[in-house]
C-alpha cells in the first residue's frame, strides 16, 4: 500500500502545480482557451489518487496509462521547447523549465511506483477481497 500512497502523492502533487501553472498563464495571458483542458487533468489526477489510496484496480489501470502517457509526453514537450528557444518568448524562463520538468518527473514517478510489485500486490489483494465477500 505504500507505494500506491506515494503514487497518490506524485499524483496530488502534478494536480497543485496544474493548478498553480493554470493560473499563473491564465494572469499574465488572460486566454482561456486551456482551461478546461487544465482543469480536466486536474480533476483526472485528482480521481485516479483517490482511487489509488482505496486500492482500486480501475485507478492502477488509469493511473499507469495517465501518469505514462503525460509524463513521456511532457518530456518530449521539455526537449522540444528546449529545442526550439520558445522558452525565452516567456516571462519567467527559468521558472516554466522548472514547472515543466517537475510535472513529467512527478508524473513518472507515479507510474514507476504504480507498477513496482508491492503496489500491484496491494491491487490484487483489495481486489481479492472484494471478490470473494
Amino acid at each position: 500500500m505504500g507505494n500506491l500512497r506515494l503514487a497518490a502523492a506524485f499524483l496530488a502533487l502534478y494536480a497543485v502545480l496544474l493548478l498553480a501553472s493554470g493560473l499563473y498563464y491564465l494572469s499574465w495571458s488572460g486566454d482561456r482557451s486551456e482551461l478546461l483542458q487544465v482543469v480536466l487533468r486536474i480533476l483526472a489526477a485528482a480521481v485516479v489518487a483517490w482511487g489509488l489510496l482505496r486500492a482500486d484496480r480501475w485507478a492502477w489501470i488509469v493511473g499507469v496509462i495517465f501518469s505514462a502517457l503525460f509524463g513521456v509526453a511532457g518530456l518530449f514537450g521539455v526537449v522540444g521547447i528546449l529545442g526550439t528557444g520558445q522558452l525565452q518568448l516567456r516571462p519567467h524562463p527559468a521558472v516554466d523549465l522548472a514547472f515543466l520538468v517537475t510535472c513529467a518527473l512527478s508524473l513518472l514517478a507515479a507510474c514507476v511506483a504504480m507498477v513496482m510489485p508491492s503496489a500491484q500486490r496491494a491491487v490484487r489483494d483489495r481486489t481479492e477481497a472484494d471478490t470473494s465477500s
